[in-house]
């Protein structure tokens, strides 16, 4: 009998986490693109290219079904979770490919954000996205196995948060120091809901986590070799 609560229990628990932790991320995002793309139109001037309108409008379907996915989860409409999950296959194909190549559009353009250098931009951006898709890939071979699946998804959305919450904590509100802090908070409460609902992390929690925290110590690493900088200097050319 404690056996049958329990798990009930843990099951809603986990709703409550995958759910909540969605929803926060959809409402970061939002909030550091406000101004770059969500509203653009209301601050600024129009988006700059077609490819940069695409590409942010296949990063913000890819939240909004994140979150659909984890209500779906928390309601256990499993079909249309995995009919959806399909769709989301390809849509993170879809972002790799958007992320490296609006990248590339940007620098060529000029527009990289006054922060970076050239090369490290680069870095940040294509080194993200791939993590991203790898993640991806791993937890669609994974779907049968469903914390390591629910998991992997949950870190490669967390890798999309750096950007969002750099335009949000430098640009907007202006608090650059609370940018690393709340990308660590982020990644470690997967870290503390795991030692809580189970007594220790998950292997693919704790990799998973070290890898995202990964990102920008080794954008700035990549951005100072000499192959980024003559790679930098060939998207650059006129």
């Amino acid at each position: 009998m404690a056996t049958l609560v329990a798990r009930p229990t843990k099951t809603r628990t986990d709703d409550i986490y995958f759910v909540g932790i969605s929803i926060v991320m959809l409402v970061t995002i939002v909030a550091g693109f406000s101004r770059s793309y969500f509203f653009k139109g209301m601050f600024l001037a129009p988006l700059p290219s077609i490819l940069i309108h695409f590409h942010g409008a296949v990063f913000s379907a890819w939240i909004f079904l994140f979150v659909a996915q984890t209500l779906l989860v928390a309601r256990r409409n499993l079909p249309l979770h995995r009919k959806l999950g399909y769709a989301g296959a390809v849509l993170a194909g879809l972002m790799v490919i958007l992320g490296i190549t609006a990248t590339i559009s940007s620098v060529h353009a000029g527009r990289t954000p006054s922060i970076f250098t050239p090369p490290m931009f680069l870095a940040l951006n294509i080194y993200g996205v791939l993590i991203f898709g790898t993640f991806v890939a791993i937890a669609v071979i994974q779907r049968n196995n469903r914390p390591v699946h629910k998991r992997l998804m949950l870190l490669a959305t967390l890798n999309l948060l750096p950007p969002a919450t750099t335009r949000l904590f430098l640009f907007i509100l202006h608090k650059p120091e609370l940018n690393t802090p709340v990308l660590i908070a982020f990644t470690l409460s997967l870290i503390v809901f795991d030692l809580i609902t189970r007594r220790k992390p998950y292997a693919v929690t704790v990799i998973g986590s070290l890898i995202v925290l990964s990102v920008f110590p080794m954008a700035n690493a990549l951005g100072h070799l000499a192959f980024m900088k003559q790679f930098a200097a060939y998207v650059l050319r006129p």
